[in-house]
């Protein structure tokens, strides 16, 4: 019985060394996302011209469906997905993290596009993907 515990506390303790490899990970990739987001940032004003436009409450705008576009915690979604920056570093990066992930486990690019597109979008996204 003793025995028992000794496999179970084990057990216990691998399970929370994955756990804890994988909150790392993926405050690695939240961190990397971010840095690279604030740095395209800066060029692109796309999407902070958007979110102006929304808040003044216009119904028009020539690029983009304004009745597919909000604005949450000011970044801008379109059709509930966050609206992605235009920079191939920034989309690559996002391609790589989600091919990297335990959940995609190096699935095909459908799989990839299905993974990416649930949360971000970018124009042409499938092309990149």
């Amino acid at each position: 019985m003793n025995l028992e515990i000794k496999e179970f506390d084990v057990k216990n303790i691998k399970s929370q060394l994955d756990q804890d490899t994988l909150n790392l990970d993926e405050d690695f990739a939240d961190i990397l996302i971010q840095t690279l987001w604030k740095q395209v940032e800066i060029n692109d004003k796309f999407a902070a011209q958007i979110i102006k436009v929304l808040c003044n409450e216009a119904w028009h705008h020539n690029k983009i469906f304004l009745v597919e576009c909000e604005e949450h915690e000011n970044h801008l979604y379109f059709q509930e997905r966050k609206y992605v920056l235009n920079s191939d570093k920034l989309h690559l990066c996002i391609i790589q993290l989600t091919h990297d992930s335990v959940i995609n486990d190096h699935s095909e690019r459908a799989k990839s596009y299905e993974l990416i597109s649930w949360v971000y979008w970018w124009s042409n996204i499938y092309k990149y993907v």
